[in-house]
């Protein structure tokens, strides 16, 4: 259940509500309120007096999203997470990146640009205890909206709607769902540190889990600058010796873990990559996945192309 603008009304009525929801219906019933403030202290503590019985949408983490899409390489990348939700009530927040109401031309519009929605959805998808990541569904599938008549001409009878392909040809977030699926286990290690020469560049990788794909796990690194950046970092002694490459296929080449478990991970200019083992369990579905136009009628003639 989704609780709207739950700022505009009684704190007490709220609480009593989802009392008897949890009597009378069901006590696991999952209940997200929109309290639309950038101020994760205060909502932290709206939880507390919750019971932390209602998870709340992590609005500082999209505003940190925004302004270091907007500043680009200007940006702290390092500094992506400061005061967000997940770092107070990380078992009740919801992560997005965009929303309804934050799409262009909507009340809460908060852009964030192009280049940074890879990046961001990496952070949502591939961390642990991040708090639940919400996944726009026009970033995964598409989306039809209403195009002015002036678009087309009169005769056209699809004029009342435009096609809207998602992000990156359709690949790029697919891959981080599976990645996330397959291989996004075990203990996480941070790299947001460094002096003001890597504040573009950060990642974080996960171990793996022996009861999940074999025990294989990932490395994350990005950057939001123009530049190449690599990021040394730890993976574990158990994947010594293994060759890893970039399941999104945006930086070529492979790694070879060494033999104390780090390895030298590059990315390319305002990108992420995401190095998993060439020999993973689950490879060959995130490798061989497409996005078939045809399926989501981008080839149907439906927005009055060809």
């Amino acid at each position: 259940m989704r609780l709207d603008a739950i700022k505009h009304y009684s704190f007490e009525f709220l609480r009593d509500f989802v009392s008897h929801v949890d009597a009378a219906v069901d006590p696991d019933w999952f209940l997200v309120g929109e309290y639309w403030r950038e101020d994760s202290e205060f909502l932290a503590a709206f939880i507390e007096f919750m019971k932390h019985r209602i998870w709340l949408f992590d609005v500082q983490l999209l505003g940190n999203f925004s302004k270091l899409s907007l500043l680009e390489e200007k940006g702290d990348l390092r500094k992506v997470l400061d005061d967000s939700l997940v770092l107070w009530k990380p078992d009740n927040a919801v992560t997005f990146v965009v929303n309804h109401d934050t799409q262009p031309g909507q009340a809460l519009e908060t852009p964030v640009l192009p280049f940074f929605l890879p990046l961001a959805y990496a952070l949502i998808l591939l961390r642990a205890n991040t708090g639940l990541p919400c996944v726009f569904y026009s970033d995964l599938f598409g989306s039809m909206g209403p195009q002015p008549h002036h678009h087309h001409p009169p005769n056209n009878p699809n004029h009342l709607h435009v096609s809207t392909r998602p992000p990156c040809g359709g690949l790029i977030i697919p891959k981080l769902l599976l990645a996330r699926k397959l291989w996004a286990y075990g203990s996480q290690h941070d790299y947001f540190d460094g002096d003001d020469s890597d504040k573009n560049c950060v990642g974080f990788t996960r171990l793996g889990h022996p009861s999940r794909s074999g025990g294989a796990g990932l490395a994350v690194v990005m950057t939001n600058a123009w530049q190449y950046a690599v990021k040394t970092m730890f993976v574990g002694k158990q994947h010594a010796g293994e060759c890893w490459t970039d399941v999104l296929n945006w930086c070529p080449g492979h790694v070879v873990i060494g033999e104390d478990g780090f390895a030298v991970f590059p990315v390319g200019p305002r990108s992420v990559a995401v190095w998993v083992s060439a020999e993973a369990l689950g490879r060959g579905e995130v490798d061989e996945f497409v996005f078939d136009d045809d399926i989501y009628g981008f080839n149907s003639g439906c927005d009055g192309k060809e």
